[in-house]
């Protein structure tokens, strides 16, 4: 039963950062395939006005992406933008726009697999701990 709970606990937070790495990256548009014109460019005020904002774009197909500051910044209502899903560059009307990965991405990229491996041994360290001490018992 417990090493059923640690397989369960390890599934789920591989997910939910595996989860939280893809959203992040989806920001920067980077994965996505987009054909339409930017409808709506909305910012959602956070704690900290112009640090920490939340930047939306509602696209004429009817969909809103979450994209970072520094997409959002390049954007206009009414501009056709397109790129194929994994291309670094958003095609307008006048310009091509440079994609990248956010800070936060990147920083992620580093502190999910450490908080995995973290969360791991606290999960296994007692295991490791109880098979020592018998072995020495025995």
């Amino acid at each position: 039963m417990r090493s059923l709970n640690l397989l369960v606990l390890t599934i789920l937070f591989v997910a939910l950062g595996l989860g939280n790495l893809i959203v992040t990256a989806n920001r920067s548009l980077i994965p996505q395939t987009i054909d339409a014109e930017v409808a709506i460019l909305d910012i959602k005020r956070e704690k900290h006005p112009g640090i920490d904002d939340v930047h939306f774009m509602t696209l004429t197909t009817g969909e809103t992406l979450h994209v970072d500051k520094s997409v959002a910044e390049k954007l206009q209502v009414g501009m056709p933008i397109r790129k194929q899903a994994w291309e670094h560059k958003l095609m307008t009307e006048k310009e091509q726009i440079s994609l990248e990965y956010s800070k936060d991405f990147r920083g992620m990229m580093w502190v999910m697999p450490l908080s995995f491996l973290v969360a791991f041994a606290v999960l296994i360290w007692p295991r490791l701990w109880l098979i020592a001490t018998r072995t020495k018992e025995l």
